[in-house]
């Protein structure tokens, strides 16, 4: 008896598979942030506000489009800029396409680092934003005298895998869990597409059912291999247990990418349910 019951209240619920996107580098073939450089004086921003490596980079974004504002920058030239990033290869055609045509299957959300405008700005252009509905990432908006000022999506020091401005593992449970107590959804597999280091905090989050999807080449791909080497040496018994506490556990899934037709193949290739 507590079999069907459990069943007849899964039933209840909405399933779907929730697939997360990355955008620099993921969904746009190029670093938002310092794609908006060409519309510096010259298609450069002075060498002294270039990003260094003990800098904040949250606040060093916030500097360059100061700068920006300060040479007259508009919003319409921002606009025009954004407009024009390049698609990666498969992209939206056939991987975004082909999953909104599916909208009892399939939840598509943007979990990134950049801002919402230069994310609103992409999608509107590439008449994504119906398909792509939410998206988790640093506010931004235009202030009456014109400067785009951009605000942290929140402030953590509790994940030392994520910036202080947004830990993508928190964002991620917290977007799933408000999903399923006001939308009654739940994600039998969630597929995560991303290419950086600060992809690696939510891809750990992810269980035996879900997939990481890191793009072949970059940085998500190489920690993710990373990770694979330390689990195998757990096994071997060649690591301590100190050692062993360290080492952050990927349970999910990985395929790594080029195209998105490689990502859409293996999502349509096996479907999840809950019972």
């Amino acid at each position: 008896m507590a079999k069907i019951s459990i069943d007849s209240k899964f039933k209840k619920l909405i399933q779907r598979e929730l697939v997360v996107f990355d955008f620099d580098d993921t969904l746009v073939d190029c670093n938002s942030d310092t794609w908006i450089h060409k519309l510096a004086p010259g298609g450069a921003i002075p060498e002294e506000l270039e990003f260094k490596p003990d800098q904040d980079y949250f606040k060093h974004v916030q500097s360059v489009l100061a700068y920006l504002h300060a040479q007259g920058v508009t919003e319409q030239q921002y606009n025009e800029c954004l407009s024009n990033m390049p698609s990666v290869a498969g992209m939206i055609e056939p991987l975004i396409n082909t999953l909104a045509s599916k909208p009892d299957k399939f939840d598509m959300i943007i979990l990134s680092d950049a801002n919402s405008y230069f994310i609103s700005a992409y999608l509107k252009a590439k008449s994504l934003d119906t398909a792509i509905g939410t998206v988790l990432t640093n506010p931004a908006r235009f202030l009456e005298d014109g400067l785009l000022a951009i605000d942290e999506y929140h402030v953590q020091d509790y994940c030392t895998m994520s910036s202080r401005n947004l830990c993508k593992g928190e964002a991620l449970k917290s977007y799933i869990g408000k999903r399923m107590l006001e939308h009654n959804t739940v994600y039998t597999c969630i597929n995560y597409v991303g290419d950086g280091e600060n992809d690696l905090c939510p891809s750990t989050k992810l269980s035996t059912r879900d997939r990481v999807f890191p793009r072949a080449g970059f940085t998500l791909a190489r920690l993710c291999n990373r990770l694979k080497l330390a689990k195998s040496q757990i096994y071997m018994g060649q690591q301590s247990q100190t050692e062993k506490s360290k080492v952050p556990e990927l349970k999910a899934t990985v395929v790594p990418w080029t195209t998105g037709e490689e990502i859409l193949e293996t999502i349509l290739g096996e479907s999840h349910t809950l019972v």
